[in-house]
């Protein structure tokens, strides 16, 4: 095994910025399952809520 998959902040690192991208990537889709299930004047009024 290498020295970089075994060095654990390295590690950390790593997964942080992925956990972080998969957020980003994700929120739109959340954001249009969100709005999916309010009316036209709930999404113009408060969209993120």
């Amino acid at each position: 095994m290498s020295l970089a998959t075994r060095s654990l902040p390295r590690t950390i690192g790593a997964h942080a910025v992925l956990l972080t991208y998969t957020v980003i990537a994700l929120f739109p889709v959340i954001l249009v399952i969100m709005n999916s299930f309010k009316s036209r004047a709930g999404i113009f009024g408060a969209p993120l809520t």
